[in-house]
């Protein structure tokens, strides 16, 4: 599998039990911050050999990233608010 290339997957797409509809693996690829989604190795395993891919795209350390486990909702929802106040204040 070529490193480089992080896009040969992108078009592909897969039901996304978070979301409750089809997203193409371009957004699984990038939705946490420009890194895949923590779940990504349980939605694509049957497209591509997701696990190679991961391993030959990303670093141990953006692996341990990848994989942790994400914040409750409330406290997601918490930060995605002083992120929006954050960029308001930054336009006025």
């Amino acid at each position: 599998m070529d490193k480089m290339d992080k896009t040969q997957f992108d078009v592909q797409r897969v039901y996304c039990r978070m979301l409750g509809h089809e997203v193409p693996f371009s957004y699984c690829r990038k939705v946490r911050d420009g890194l895949p989604c923590f779940k990504v190795l349980d939605c694509w395993f049957q497209k591509f050999p997701v696990q190679a891919f991961i391993s030959n795209n990303y670093s141990e350390e953006e692996q341990e990233i990848i994989f942790e486990q994400p914040q409750n909702k409330v406290t997601t929802l918490i930060d995605l608010i002083e992120k929006a106040k954050s960029n308001m204040a930054k336009q006025r």
